[in-house]
């Protein structure tokens, strides 16, 4: 793997971390380009049981948003499914 940044962290710290304070910034963008394969511009693995790939938080707003064109998904979803909460949609039934 080619990394362009690669950060490690102790118990508890981040191993990269990002941070904006503007109104509409990004604190971490990851970006794939590839015109062809699967490249991803966000990765996360969790290996030991009851760990997290990818962890988003918000006190008030949204923690993860995928966003997708016309004929895209903004979310794809292989395996088992856990919702603790209540699951809403904007328009027609499940």
């Amino acid at each position: 793997m080619n990394d362009g940044v690669s950060g490690q962290g102790g118990p508890g710290a981040a191993g990269v971390r990002g941070r904006s304070i503007s109104q509409d910034g990004f604190g971490v963008v990851g970006y794939a380009s590839a015109i062809t394969g699967t490249g991803r511009g966000v990765y996360g693995q969790a290996d030991a049981p009851g760990s997290i790939g990818v962890h988003g938080y918000s006190g008030p707003g949204i923690g993860v948003m995928g966003v997708a064109g016309a004929t895209g998904y903004a979310g794809v979803f292989n395996g088992r499914v856990s919702v603790n909460g209540t699951l809403s949609k904007a328009a027609r039934q499940f």
